[in-house]
């Protein structure tokens, strides 16, 4: 955190004066960008994150049994994360209930935080849950969202997340924070289900409902003319503001 804050002040800063105009995946980050540095009325025009679909699903056997929904997190395990309020939840289900859900977590511990590995290896449904400390590659990452039935992602801040929006691309129902951006985001799409942040009995409830929507797929609401016409918007208004300044 401190090295990141040394680089916003001696690298981002003039980077920022030097440019006309901006791009950023959220109202609540060009909010937070004009609060924290002075733009001098640049432009700065919202792109929503484009879709991934360079992935492509595919014919998978789930990890757990063929009864069992199939929870995954994915992504670089790291305290904003919060996987630990996702261990916490799946822990305080039932036996009963925990031979209905299989959990694979695919993530590099990032910061030296590993007190949700240590969760996991102390975990009495330890046999329910796959974890996978390392980075996958592209056909490893399809793999584990094919398999998947859902994604838990329980951030405690976020202005976007990339694994949100891989599971948005395979359709999967996808349970979300309702932090920041990621609530602006998550709104366009159908199959988000909204928990508060650190709250693992309310990230508890969601799952045992998420069962009820096991294998519904939802419409991916992004597309790449958005995306197009978001990024012609902001050319257009930099060249007019460079031109201003002339």
């Amino acid at each position: 955190m401190f090295i990141s804050h040394l680089y916003a002040r001696a690298v981002l800063s003039p980077l920022l004066r030097l440019a006309h105009g901006f791009t950023v995946h959220s109202a609540f980050d060009r909010h937070e960008i004009a609060e924290r540095y002075a733009l001098e009325r640049k432009p700065v025009v919202v792109v929503p994150h484009g879709p991934y679909d360079h992935f492509v699903p595919t014919d998978r056997a789930p990890i757990g049994s063929a009864d069992s929904v199939e929870l995954l997190y994915f992504g670089t395990i790291r305290p904003y994360k919060d996987l630990e309020y996702l261990i916490e939840a799946f822990e305080g289900l039932t036996d009963a209930e925990c031979a209905l859900f299989h959990l694979t977590v695919v993530g590099e511990t990032w910061e030296g935080w590993t007190l949700p590995g240590k969760m996991i290896e102390g975990s009495r449904h330890g046999a329910r849950i796959t974890f996978v400390n390392r980075y996958v590659t592209d056909s490893e990452a399809e793999a584990f969202f094919s398999r998947a039935d859902a994604v838990v992602l329980p951030y405690i801040r976020s202005s976007e997340s990339g694994p949100m929006h891989i599971a948005i691309s395979f359709g999967l129902p996808v349970i979300v924070t309702t932090v920041e951006g990621l609530t602006e985001a998550a709104g366009r799409y159908q199959g988000a289900i909204l928990v508060p942040p650190e709250d693992a009995d309310s990230l508890r409830e969601t799952i045992r409902r998420v069962r009820a929507a096991n294998r519904v797929r939802y419409e991916d609401p992004f597309d790449w003319l958005e995306e197009c016409a978001a990024a012609r918007v902001t050319i257009r208004q930099s060249c007019r503001h460079g031109s201003d300044r002339r």
